[in-house]
């Protein structure tokens, strides 16, 4: 028996060591890619936290003033209010496109980043999932020691929206 938790020990000690060393060599553009998928499944699974996990406290994004107090009160309306009251099902999603992010790492300053992606926002309507809006994202991020990477700027030009992304028609 304690061979077996001896066994178990070691294993898990060696576990956690590998874990570290590996996540130490990921590349910062792999993290990058990382912290923004999180926020997408964030959004699709309604929860608000993984949504903000890539905000910074200081984020603004260039058209219209919006800050990161004003992005959390947005993502809790939609939240509570785009949910199906019969099925609870939450009838957004966001994705990056496939193939469209880029990840240009600062030169100059390690800490530093720009990311060029194109984001898409579906809606589901009578049990079928299609394009409400496109748009063309680019970000500004920097690395937090505690945080991890953070957008601090953003901006977005549409390429496609029809008006059922949070009923804009």
């Amino acid at each position: 028996m304690r061979r077996l938790l001896l066994a178990l020990a070691a294993a898990l000690v060696l576990f956690v060591v590998g874990r570290w060393v590996v996540l130490a060599l990921v590349p910062q553009t792999t993290r990058i890619r990382w912290r923004l998928e999180s926020m997408c499944e964030g959004f699709n699974e309604t929860r608000l936290s993984p949504c903000l996990s890539g905000v910074a406290p200081t984020w603004r994004h260039a058209s219209g003033g919006l800050d990161r107090e004003r992005l959390t009160d947005a993502l809790r309306s939609i939240f509570f209010h785009e949910k199906d009251p019969e099925s609870g099902r939450f009838p957004l999603r966001a994705e990056i496109e496939p193939d469209s992010l880029e990840i240009e790492l600062d030169e100059a300053d390690d800490a530093r980043a720009r990311a060029h992606l194109i984001g898409r926002f579906l809606v589901l309507e009578h049990g079928e999932w299609s394009s409400a809006w496109r748009a063309r994202i680019g970000l500004e991020l920097a690395r937090d020691p505690e945080r991890g990477w953070q957008v601090v700027r953003s901006e977005h030009t549409d390429l496609e929206a029809d008006g059922r992304f949070l009923g804009m028609r």
